[in-house]
């Protein structure tokens, strides 16, 4: 059923993606940015805090649910795992930064070429050429294809709808919170550290080998 849910939620992320701004992804960010007033007082333990009332009552009421509705009935269960990893994955939001880019490369137009590329990297690029534009916009896929497509999916193969929701809003929280505060907000910079952390610990790769690495000694 994995597969097939899979496969449902990419073809559907196809046809109907989800905005940047899409409102589930903005009410979670509200209520991130809450949890961080509440419990941000500068120190590194409370951004730990912070981020497990962040995750894990959402984690644990995702793998409920799914549990529920695979005892209920498999045809529930199969379309709550495709809406949850459609509302984690986002193919089609840096793919269009790609192909429109790609389109402007191939006629020369450089100034045109930098505007999607600005956008999608929120930097100024008019200092770059041609090589460069390409160049970044190519480490920009890589990251985005990982971050968005590959991460989710591996979670979800292994731990289901709970594990892509769980890397899903690392992900979020890692943007939310890793970034530096701004003097004026009354915010800390340790406060993001676990978050930033957590993010690159979940990881697919990371994952690996952390399961990996006690297995090592054994096969050498």
């Amino acid at each position: 059923m994995k597969f097939l849910a899979l496969l449902a939620a990419l073809v559907f992320e196809q046809w109907r993606p989800l905005r940047h701004d899409n409102p589930l992804h903005g009410a979670y960010r509200h209520f991130a940015g809450y949890v961080r007033h509440a419990l941000d007082a500068g120190q590194i333990r409370q951004g730990v805090w912070g981020w497990l009332i962040a995750v894990l009552p959402w984690v644990m009421l995702v793998a409920v649910l799914q549990g529920w509705f695979a005892h209920m009935n498999g045809a529930l269960a199969f379309l709550f795992a495709v809406g949850v990893l459609y509302a984690c994955t986002g193919f089609r939001e840096f793919s269009n930064y790609l192909n429109e880019i790609n389109k402007l490369l191939k006629v020369s137009d450089l100034p045109a070429t930098r505007e999607p590329l600005r956008q999608w990297r929120n930097a100024d690029c008019g200092a770059l050429d041609a090589n460069a534009v390409a160049r970044v916009a190519i480490e920009l896929g890589l990251m985005a294809s990982h971050r968005q497509v590959f991460g989710p999916v591996a979670w979800f193969l292994v731990f289901g709808p709970a594990g892509a929701l769980l890397y899903g809003m690392a992900a979020l929280l890692r943007d939310t919170w890793g970034q530096r505060a701004a003097p004026d907000t009354g915010l800390s910079d340790e406060f993001g550290r676990f978050a930033s952390r957590a993010f690159a610990g979940s990881h697919p790769v990371a994952v690996g080998q952390a399961f990996l690495m006690p297995v090592l000694p054994v096969c050498e």
